[in-house]
C-alpha cells in the first residue's frame, strides 16, 4: 500500500495477480457459475475430485447470468 498525502492511498500488485483477481470477480458475479465452482471445490474437500480430460469448447453450454 501506498499512502500519498492528501490522496487515498493505492496499492500496487503484480499483474498476474490483478488479472487474476479481476477473472475471479468475473466468474463469481454470476450466480449460476458460483454456486457450479462451490459444488466443485466442496468436491474436492471431500477428496471425490477426478481427472476428466478437456471438455471441447463447442459443447459445454455457458451458464446464464440472467
Amino acid at each position: 500500500m501506498v499512502t500519498r498525502s492528501g490522496h487515498e492511498p493505492v496499492v500496487i500488485v503484480p499483474l498476474a495477480e490483478w488479472e487474476s483477481m479481476k477473472e475471479t470477480g468475473y466468474l463469481l458475479r454470476c450466480p449460476g457459475n458460483a454456486e457450479a465452482l462451490r459444488r466443485s471445490m466442496a468436491e474436492l474437500d471431500r477428496n471425490e475430485g477426478r481427472e476428466r480430460p478437456l471438455a471441447d469448447r463447442n459443447a459445454v453450454s455457458d451458464v446464464s447470468c440472467d
